[in-house]
């Protein structure tokens, strides 16, 4: 992508730093991939970064980090993001309810769960959608 367009502000400023911290964070090396991802934050409103980055923290049990990359940056600024990335919204929303229960405040996970099925199309059968019916209750 680079070579190809080496002028384009989208592959500079969010493609490929995105894609490199994914790399990096496959390769086990989570602090090179936040630290990535970090030189891309002026891109939230339009990219994968803030995703990328709670997928990060959660799995490396920063809970609150990952609320407020999903929450924060994500769910509370929905504007352009609605736009260019519409179904990060709901996936946002599940990942929240997920680092909820990471943290072990189950109700706010319920809470974030039954938002994420309001959402998505709860007829499809997706593990996904089954794991936030059974949590939402």
């Amino acid at each position: 992508m680079q070579k190809e367009y080496p002028d384009s502000s989208a592959v500079k400023g969010y493609y490929a730093p995105d894609l490199l911290a994914i790399i990096q964070w496959r390769s086990g090396n989570s602090d090179a991939a936040l630290s990535t991802l970090e030189g891309a934050k002026q891109n939230d409103q339009i990219s994968l970064t803030p995703y990328l980055r709670g997928l990060i923290h959660l799995k490396a049990g920063q809970a609150d980090l990952a609320i407020m990359d999903f929450g924060t940056t994500i769910l509370q600024h929905r504007g352009a993001m609605a736009l260019t990335n519409p179904v990060l919204i709901p996936m946002a929303q599940l990942q929240m309810a997920r680092a909820y229960q990471a943290k072990g405040d189950m109700a706010s996970s319920s809470t974030e769960y039954g938002k994420f099925l309001q959402m998505w199309n709860v007829n499809s059968g997706q593990e996904m959608v089954r794991e936030a019916k059974a949590a939402s209750h």
